[in-house]
C-alpha cells in the first residue's frame, strides 16, 4: 500500500506539472497579443491623430497689436518683426487687413503665417520667391471684398511703434497654455 500511495503521489505531482505548463502556454499568447495590441494603440494616437490647429481671429490679434496687452492665446512683446522677405502675398494681404483695423499705414504692420516644411517642397518655393505685393495683391484683396475673419495655424504679427521698436504678437506654445 504504500507502494501504491508514492506511485499516486508521482502521478498526481507529473498531471499538475503538465497541467500547469499547459495554462501558461495558454495564457502566453493572450498576454504577448494583448501587449502588442496595447502598442499598436499607443502608436496609432501619437503619431497618427494630429491636434485640430488653432484659430485666431484678426480682430483678437489687432487689439493685441494696438493695445500691447495679451489676449487670451496671444503673447504680446517688443521684439524684432518678421522679415519682409519672409511675406508672401496672402500675408501680405493679411497684414493689409490688419492695418486697416488698426488704422495704421501698412508699411507698419507685418504678418507672417507660419509655413512648416514638408518633405518635396522645392527649394526656391518660399516666400522670398514668390516676390513683393503689388497694385494687383491689393485689387485682389479689394475684389475679394473681406479677409476672413479668423487665421488657422501659428503666425507673427507686428507693429512698428513711433519710436521705432515693433510690437509682436504671436500665440502661445501649447505646452504655456497649460
Amino acid at each position: 500500500m504504500l507502494r501504491s500511495d508514492a506511485g499516486l503521489e508521482r502521478q498526481l505531482a507529473t498531471q499538475t506539472a503538465s497541467s500547469s505548463g499547459g495554462l501558461f502556454w495558454r495564457i502566453l499568447p493572450i498576454t504577448v497579443g494583448l501587449a502588442i495590441c496595447a502598442l499598436l494603440v499607443h502608436l496609432l494616437v501619437v503619431l497618427v491623430v494630429r491636434p485640430a490647429p488653432r484659430t485666431y481671429s484678426l480682430d483678437a490679434i489687432s487689439s493685441a497689436l494696438g493695445s500691447g496687452r495679451a489676449i487670451r492665446e496671444l503673447d504680446v512683446q517688443l521684439a524684432a518683426p518678421p522679415s519682409a522677405s519672409q511675406q508672401d502675398d496672402r500675408d501680405r494681404a493679411f497684414g493689409l487687413a490688419l492695418a486697416d483695423r488698426l488704422g495704421v499705414e501698412p508699411s507698419t504692420v507685418r504678418f507672417v503665417l507660419i509655413k512648416l516644411s514638408r518633405p518635396g517642397d522645392r527649394e526656391g518655393s518660399g516666400a522670398a520667391a514668390r516676390g513683393r505685393v503689388t497694385d494687383e495683391t491689393r485689387d485682389a484683396v479689394d475684389a475679394i471684398g473681406e479677409m476672413p475673419d479668423e487665421i488657422v495655424g501659428d503666425f507673427t504679427a507686428a507693429l512698428r511703434l513711433d519710436d521705432g521698436r515693433w510690437r509682436v504678437v504671436r500665440p502661445l506654445r501649447r505646452s504655456a497654455q497649460k
